[in-house]
Formats: C-alpha cells, sequence, structure tokens
C-alpha cells in the first residue's frame, strides 16, 4: 500500500471518528526509525482494521456468486484470522451474509451501487 493509499483512509478515519490522525503520528513514533517492515507492518494493520469496519459496518453490500449470481447482502459475524504457515502476512475471511434485498437495477440504484446519469 503506498502513502497516498494510506493517507485516503486516514482521511476518512477521520472524517468517521472525528479523532486527528496523520500518516506520520500513525505510522511512526519519535522513538522509532523509518524502518520500511516495520512501516509496512503498521500500515497493514491500519488496512486491515479499515476493512474490517467497513465489512461490517451494517451497510449492504453487493456479492458476487461465482454459481448463482448477484447477491444483495448484509455481512455479519465478519472475522479475519492470521495464517502462520505464511508469517501471519495472509488471513483467511469469514462471515455470514444474509440477502436483504431482491437484485434488481431499481435496488442497485437506489442504494447508490451506480448511477443512471451517464
Amino acid at each position: 500500500m503506498s502513502a497516498a493509499e494510506l493517507g485516503i483512509i486516514l482521511n476518512q478515519y477521520n472524517e468517521r471518528t472525528g479523532t486527528p490522525t496523520s500518516v506520520t503520528n500513525v505510522l511512526y513514533n519519535q522513538s522509532e526509525t523509518t524502518d520500511l517492515l516495520s512501516y509496512n507492518i503498521k500500515a497493514e494493520r491500519i488496512f486491515k482494521l479499515e476493512l474490517l469496519d467497513w465489512l461490517g459496518n451494517g451497510e449492504i453490500k453487493l456479492f458476487k456468486s461465482p454459481t448463482e449470481g448477484n447477491y444483495l447482502v448484509r455481512l455479519m459475524n465478519v472475522s479475519l484470522a492470521p495464517e502462520d504457515r505464511l508469517g501471519r502476512m495472509l488471513h483467511s475471511f469469514s462471515c455470514t451474509a444474509y440477502e436483504v434485498k431482491e437484485n434488481t437495477d431499481n435496488n442497485l440504484l437506489k442504494l447508490g451501487f451506480f448511477n443512471n446519469k451517464e
């Protein structure tokens, strides 16, 4: 993840929580060096937390099933579990998805998945 992408995520976090945070404050403390490994680990941690917040925020998501098509779902019990054999850098993902609306053009428009102004 680039510093610009991390900055965007932190700005969204600041707007949602009202907590002033900057890329520098999050990634580095005064006592730390600019070690690339520490930077990457912290950036990944921030990204995972933002991802978990987004997945579990209760908003309707568009889920694409490889065999059954698209569903409008709400995700519950979202969790990530690190894979030890891969140095805890990759995670397995699990959740429960409940279909909440029929997948129609009108519902997709109402929920803001696309707009018809194009």
